[in-house]
């Protein structure tokens, strides 16, 4: 047994001198180095996911507020159209919407121009279709569209004349 106890002994000795040698200690820590940059790589890859989505849902939240104050300004408009357009009331609504108006200009909305020009099935919803000319062209409008930062926020609801 005491035999035993000199060779594990030995072998524990050897396999310490073996760890403590500068080649083997200097491929360790060179392998630990590379784990800790692959980590760091793997995390800030994961931030740049993290941040991207975060700026994406944000963008789409204020693409869905945006498309709701269309509303509130298709409502005003219809409320001037009706309006008597001596009355302080009317007044007080031109000047809403003229502020609405002017807000959604700051944030990047532009109502898009309809009427006269060519039909576009990505920008325009046609709602109606009258006869007559040589191609499809847009010749009243029911509901304004819009523009957020030059990309498509609203189609507008179109009346097309269409060739026969």
């Amino acid at each position: 047994m005491n035999e035993a106890n000199l060779t594990a002994d030995n072998q524990a000795h050897q396999e310490t001198e073996i760890r403590e040698s500068p080649e083997v200690l200097r491929q360790e820590a060179e392998e630990y180095r590379d784990r800790y940059l692959r980590a760091m790589a793997e995390m800030e890859n994961f931030k740049k996911r993290v941040e991207r989505r975060y700026a994406d849902e944000a963008e789409s939240e204020r693409r869905r507020l945006l498309r709701a104050f269309l509303g509130v300004a298709d409502n005003l408009e219809r409320a001037l159209a009706h309006a008597d357009a001596d009355g302080a009331l009317s007044e007080g609504v031109r000047l809403t919407y003229q502020d609405l108006q002017r807000l959604l200009r700051q944030e990047g909305v532009e109502p898009m121009v309809t009427v006269g020009q060519p039909f576009d099935p990505q920008r325009h919803e046609a709602v109606d279709v009258v006869p007559g000319g040589e191609q499809p062209v847009v010749v009243d409008e029911t509901q304004k569209g819009y523009l957020y930062r030059g990309e498509l926020l609203r189609p507008a609801k179109v009346i097309v004349r269409q060739p026969r």
